[in-house]
């Protein structure tokens, strides 16, 4: 939001802990900022994994408890289940995703060492979409 509204949005998004709030307030403040949807769907593919990394690499320092749940997981894969999402999600619903998963049983996924705009191309798809928040949480334990 910071860098698509600005500071001032951004703030106002701080203290709402509900993802599902934050999304809706999200998109209700970038209506307001006439931010189009190409421009977001731009930054998705540009600045977007980059930050998203950043992000989700400092809620794990900040949180043990979150920390170890995740390390838990060991190699397991991790799927951000959202139709309405291709890039940071699977692009499909939960049992899309379970059918996907039972049909590529077995299978390697290879995903680039470092995920940025860069490398976006080289993701492969998982379900419908490229599962950015998924194989970043996957590949955290390694960054440790």
């Amino acid at each position: 939001m910071y860098t698509l509204g600005g500071a001032r949005f951004a703030a106002q998004l701080r203290n709402i802990h509900n993802a599902g709030l934050i999304k809706t307030h999200t998109k209700k403040l970038l209506r307001s900022a006439n931010v189009s949807i190409e421009k977001v769907e731009e930054w998705k593919r540009t600045q977007g994994p980059v930050l998203l990394h950043h992000a989700i690499v400092h809620k794990f320092v900040q949180n043990p408890q979150l920390r170890a749940k995740l390390l838990e997981t060991g190699n397991a894969l991790l799927a951000h289940t959202y139709e309405r999402d291709n890039i940071f999600a699977t692009g499909c619903d939960k049992e899309k995703m379970l059918e996907w998963a039972k049909n590529h049983n077995g299978q390697i996924i290879k995903i680039p060492t470092k995920i940025d705009n860069g490398t976006l191309m080289y993701i492969p798809l998982v379900g419908e979409g490229k599962n950015i928040l998924g194989f970043i949480n996957m590949k955290y334990p390694e960054e440790r």
